[in-house]
């Protein structure tokens, strides 16, 4: 395996690569979009955010890429999110093109959708595991044999 300096070489060469065959799918297909902004962090305990920006062209065909990955230090706050989301958009000449942002339910996501101006739509997984939640807590009998079992 080779070690963490290799690897983010590695990466970055990589990604110099895509980025020209990247702004030409943009420039061949892209007229709006949804822009995912999802936080990560590394075994080693570092914060990472994810630029993604997924669309459809002129024939309904799909398309998604990775736009960024990019260190975020903790606390991040929906100012800086904005920032990024806008930083992110110009480099990839995106701007004005975002019809709404897909993010997390916390409140720094939620909060750096309505200062990037645009609607928020949570995680589909986001929702599921919360319905799930909430019907387990009401569920007495079954909350308590996973109690039980853990």
């Amino acid at each position: 395996m080779p070690c963490a300096a290799t690897i983010r070489n590695r990466f970055h060469n990589y990604r110099l690569g895509l980025q020209e065959m990247i702004e030409k799918l943009l420039s061949d297909t892209f007229t709006v979009g949804l822009m995912t902004i999802d936080d990560w962090t590394s075994n080693s305990n570092r914060p990472f955010m994810g630029i993604f920006l997924h669309w459809l062209d002129s024939e309904f065909r799909g398309y998604e890429c990775t736009l960024d990955l990019v260190p975020h230090p903790y606390p991040y706050n929906a100012e800086s999110i904005a920032k990024l989301k806008r930083e992110t958009s110009e480099h990839w000449t995106v701007q004005g093109s975002i019809a709404a942002l897909t993010t997390a339910n916390a409140s720094a996501m939620i909060n750096a959708a309505g200062r990037a101006g645009l609607e928020r739509l949570p995680y589909a997984c986001h929702i599921l595991h919360n319905l799930v939640k909430a019907t387990l807590e009401k569920q007495e009998r079954l909350n308590n044999v996973v109690t039980k079992l853990r």
